[in-house]
C-alpha cells in the first residue's frame, strides 16, 4: 500500500440459519433482532487507487 491507496473497511454478514446475506451492519441487527437467528459478520479491507 502507497500514499495513493484508498482503503476503506467494509463488512458483509449472513444468516446462518436462513442463508440471506446483508451488506449492512444495520440490516443484518435487525433480522437477528426480528427473526432471533444467529448471524454471522465478516469484516474487510477494500483498496483501491
Amino acid at each position: 500500500m502507497n500514499a495513493l491507496d484508498k482503503s476503506r473497511r467494509k463488512q458483509t454478514s449472513w444468516c446462518q440459519e436462513c442463508d440471506k446475506v446483508f451488506d449492512n451492519r444495520i440490516d443484518a441487527d435487525i433480522h437477528k433482532e426480528n427473526v432471533n437467528h444467529k448471524v454471522k459478520i465478516i469484516e474487510f479491507w477494500t483498496i483501491s487507487r
